[in-house]
């Protein structure tokens, strides 16, 4: 609300808003990158309906330019690999399930389950390994 509004309301008739310090101003961080100026195009408000834009959308727009077109695709829209080198490949459904954090399952709960689930699994592993060193 204005300070100059403020007059007009009972409780606060009798304050002295003066006092009240202003709002500090936001510095504006200037970026001139090349990155920057890609990402303010493909992310740019939609001057018809005044929604931010996407970089799926301004793929599909008939009206952007190639060159961030193929930028996109070289950066945006494949899968990327972690750089641990892990892949979802052969990780079935079920693990990923028995993985995740169920529905009103606490940090703590969920933190408690994995770690039992790795001791059992390494378990499980030290009895495999005692077994074929018997063998």
């Amino acid at each position: 609300m204005k300070k100059s509004l403020a007059k007009y309301f009972a409780q606060y008739k009798n304050i002295n808003l003066s006092a009240v310090t202003p709002a500090v101003p936001l510095v504006d961080y200037v970026d001139n990158s090349d990155l920057k100026k890609v990402l303010d195009e493909i992310f740019s408000v939609d001057p018809v309906s005044g929604l931010p834009q996407g970089d799926y959308q301004y793929y599909m727009s008939s009206a952007g330019n190639p060159v961030v077109k193929q930028w996109l695709e070289n950066n945006l829209l494949h899968p990327r690999m972690s750089s641990a080198g892990s892949s979802v490949e052969g990780v079935t459904d079920d693990l990923i399930f028995e993985m995740s954090r169920k529905s009103g399952e606490s940090v703590s709960d969920y933190q408690a389950r994995l770690t039992s689930l790795y001791d059992s699994a390494k378990a499980e592993y030290e009895k495999y390994l005692s077994e074929i060193k018997s063998e």
